[in-house]
């Protein structure tokens, strides 16, 4: 599942190995979608499974092997910054004052080069220091991501889940959309969650990463009547 990651945030595709969001509006009896209207949806969901799996995948208590891809992850952020600094001297040249006389024929070699390019249509020196302003800031965001991997504690219950909040909202949007009422009610018989906003919910975990998808029908029955709780505090407030 290709993601794209963008400022702040990251967003994947739906899962549909199983089934699609069509059929799965159709089984749920719900009205067909227009174009628009798909397309909200996918995005909304989009944006919910790229933070969803960005938190699982360094979430300890989510993901067994999360503290090795973390300190994978943070190891090679690291090691882009490292070798930026360490090669920085040398792209910059004569201008941070290279004494050693390899080092400056290295700095004129580049410079050589970039003279006969024709697409570098400045000079080499502002060419390569404004190069090395953009690699700086990248090396420095490096060492920022880092830092923040490696500080990320383990989440457990509520927090582990934020993203939930997210998507009981697009849960709330469609059902509002098909004329149901966004409350779960239960089924005393079984003493399981149940009802159409329920059903709802149900049938869109499966356009969800499996790693997304609650344990059990009480379980997600508990996140949504927790998150839909949440989502009314916010709203009153």
């Amino acid at each position: 599942m290709a993601q794209l990651a963008r400022t702040g945030s990251s967003c994947a595709s739906l899962y549909e190995c199983e089934t699609t969001l069509a059929q799965v509006f159709s089984e749920l009896g719900l009205r067909p979608l227009s174009a628009s209207e798909e397309t909200e949806i996918r995005s909304r969901f989009g944006e919910v499974i790229g933070r969803a799996l960005m938190k699982i995948e360094v979430t300890e208590k989510l993901s067994p092997d999360a503290k090795l891809k973390t300190k994978q992850i943070a190891g090679m952020l690291r090691a882009i910054a490292r070798d930026f600094q360490a090669h920085e001297p040398l792209l910059r040249g004569a201008q941070d004052g290279i004494r050693q006389s390899h080092e400056i024929e290295v700095a004129n070699r580049i410079r050589r080069t970039l003279r006969s390019n024709p697409e570098v249509r400045i000079d080499p020196d502002q060419f390569l220091n404004d190069s090395c302003e953009r690699l700086k800031t990248i090396s420095e965001a490096c060492l920022v991501a880092a830092r923040y991997l490696e500080s990320a504690k383990s989440e457990a219950g509520r927090k582990a889940i934020d993203w939930f909040d997210d998507y009981t909202r697009t849960l709330v949007w469609i059902a509002e959309k098909n004329g149901i009422r966004a409350k779960l009610v239960n089924d005393r018989s079984a003493d399981i969650p149940a009802g159409r906003f329920f059903d709802i919910a149900l049938g869109m975990e499966r356009v969800l990463d499996p790693a997304m998808r609650a344990p059990s029908r009480e379980a997600l029955g508990k996140r949504v009547s927790r998150s839909l709780s949440r989502l009314s505090v916010l709203t009153d407030s």
